[in-house]
């Protein structure tokens, strides 16, 4: 439920949101903490950080860290 996960984070978080990598064979639950053009650090729904480099990321997820 969408709105169980805003609360984990509180209101100043970024949105909880589906991230793709560009093979389609993984995907994740998670809030965006920090992006830098080499990697991106994503919160998951259980709280655990990880580290993503920026270029294994589906595009339509590279689009949506370009327009933030």
């Amino acid at each position: 439920n969408d709105d169980e996960e805003k609360t984990l984070f509180g209101e100043n978080s970024s949105e909880v949101r589906q991230w793709n990598d560009r093979s389609g064979k993984f995907s994740i639950k998670a809030s965006l903490v920090d992006a830098n053009e080499k990697e991106v650090t994503l919160k998951k729904v259980d709280g655990k950080v990880i580290k993503v480099p920026r270029e294994k990321l589906s595009e339509a997820d590279q689009l949506y860290l370009r327009n933030r």
